[in-house]
């Protein structure tokens, strides 16, 4: 055998034997998961005067400035979910009702009934 070879069989990645300064680890599979997943439904009102969160009898209502076009009004929605929640924008995720105005967030290390807590009554 010759220096940094295996034997046959041994089962070694092939970077382990690359140069020092070209090693690579191989990564299989690798996920991130959040510790606490809240799911938030909400109904999206574009076109409005101002940009709110509110709690009403039907649910929560997110006005937008926005027109319903490209997406813009779910972008806007999402931001101001996540300002009126106090957390990042990217802790925040559409899950459901791209094209529809009854949408469904999905919330990053907060569960449900947080998120609901944290809301303006």
């Amino acid at each position: 055998m010759s220096a940094g070879r295996s034997a046959p069989g041994a089962h070694r990645p092939r970077l382990a034997l690359a140069p020092r300064s070209l090693r690579r680890v191989p990564v299989v599979a690798c996920r991130v998961h959040a510790t606490h997943v809240g799911s938030l439904s909400v109904r999206v009102v574009p076109r409005s005067n101002r940009t709110a969160v509110e709690r009403s009898r039907d649910g929560i209502v997110v006005r937008v400035r926005a027109a319903p076009e490209g997406g813009r009004a779910t972008e806007e929605a999402r931001k101001a979910v996540a300002a009126a929640l106090g957390i990042p924008a990217s802790a925040v995720t559409l899950h459901g009702g791209r094209r529809s105005r009854e949408k469904v967030f999905e919330l990053a290390d907060m569960t449900e009934i947080q998120a609901l807590q944290r809301l303006p009554p």
